[in-house]
């Protein structure tokens, strides 16, 4: 995904379904497969993920953990945790144009 925000880190806009810039809470320190509790934790690239949807050793007892986002349409997801493949960001029918393409890494259904 395409980190076009000036200052700061492209987050999830959980009321418009879209993705705006927020401040980088992440200090460079927070890669896939670091605990988080809200997107911004995360480097750029990464979204706060479920820990169920991202099973990463290192997230056991966090409420959360950094998933990187993917290209539905060349789909590579890291090789730990075993098993990851890139799901669709927006439910079928939802992402604005221009979107349909985003994913982000996680165990499949």
């Amino acid at each position: 995904m395409l980190q076009d925000c000036q200052e700061g880190v492209c987050v999830p806009d959980d009321g418009y379904g879209q993705f705006s810039c927020a401040a980088d809470e992440s200090g460079g320190v927070h890669p896939a497969g670091a605990p988080c509790e809200a997107h911004s934790e995360c480097n750029a690239g990464n979204a706060c993920s479920s820990v169920a949807l991202y099973p990463h050793p290192d997230c056991e007892d966090a409420l959360g953990c950094c998933a990187p986002y993917c290209d539905l349409n060349d789909p590579q997801c890291p090789s730990e945790p075993p098993g990851l493949a890139c799901a669709p960001w927006y439910e079928e029918g939802q992402a604005p144009p221009g979107s349909e393409h985003v994913g982000v890494c996680s165990v499949p259904p």
